[in-house]
């Protein structure tokens, strides 16, 4: 009975614009992004920025099936039309380009495994984020929870059913994750097996790291990482210029 009184809407975080993409709404003169409202306000002539691409534009106006809104909050489900034709997908991410969501590569996270096969470093699942799919590899297992004493416990070798352990993600490909204390909604997820389509795991976002990091899998020994001085984000914010790599082998 208690449960039942408590007050959920007040977790809401009302002040990090979050609108993950889910479908696009096309007609001959309408483009427009659906989906629902993870945080933050939205209002018609917010200037947002479409990640993990980084363009920039503004909200022309927000619609529902009842008509047009002068702002949308969560859990709504809305249509966000923009004032520029971008490239803004399902998995995309519109945001308030103040403090933006990193573009993730890496993740710190808390996981509640879920299946009967134990999670061991190496294996490589489908990451499901908001929107977004995309490839997610365990790095490393890093501690395992004491439920008795409420402590981790470094170094399990493995995740068996119904363990929570703290663990290094290498993804395929960017996702717009922050730690779930600053949003419950962009730092959760959940990993599923490719081959069986099974929820295998829940987890919860510590720390998200724009920068790919040291390589994963086999590798030159010459080829050493180096963390930078600044992160990514900040370099680029500096230089005025977004940064590549082009490696040639052979």
């Amino acid at each position: 009975e208690h449960l039942e009184t408590l007050e959920v809407a007040s977790d809401r975080n009302l002040d990090d614009p979050r609108f993950p993409v889910q479908w696009v709404v096309r007609a001959s003169d309408y483009r427009g992004c659906a989906g629902q409202v993870a945080s933050g306000i939205l209002r018609p002539g917010d200037e947002v920025v479409v990640l993990p691409a980084g363009e920039r534009t503004t909200i022309e106006r927000i619609e529902t099936f009842d008509g047009p809104l002068e702002a949308a909050f969560p859990p709504m489900s809305v249509t966000v039309l923009l004032a520029d034709d971008l490239d803004a997908g399902r998995g995309t991410v519109l945001s308030s380009p103040d403090d933006p969501p990193p573009a993730a590569r890496r993740l710190d996270a808390r996981l509640c495994w879920m299946a009967d096969a134990p999670a061991r470093p190496g294996g490589r699942y489908v990451l499901k984020h908001t929107t977004r799919r995309v490839r997610a590899r365990i790095e490393s297992l890093d501690a395992i929870l004491d439920v008795q004493r409420l402590e981790d416990v470094p170094g399990p070798e493995e995740l068996a059913l119904n363990d929570i352990g703290r663990v290094h993600l290498d993804l395929a490909a960017p996702v717009m994750a922050e730690p779930y204390a600053r949003n419950r909604v962009t730092g959760a997820f959940i990993l599923v097996d490719e081959t069986t389509n099974a929820t295998v795991a829940a987890g919860m976002v510590l720390t998200a790291y724009e920068d790919p990091g040291p390589p994963t899998g086999p590798h030159s020994p010459h080829v050493v990482w180096h963390e930078p001085a600044l992160p990514r984000r900040e370099r680029w914010a500096v230089l005025g210029l977004r940064g590549a790599t082009v490696w040639l082998t052979g």
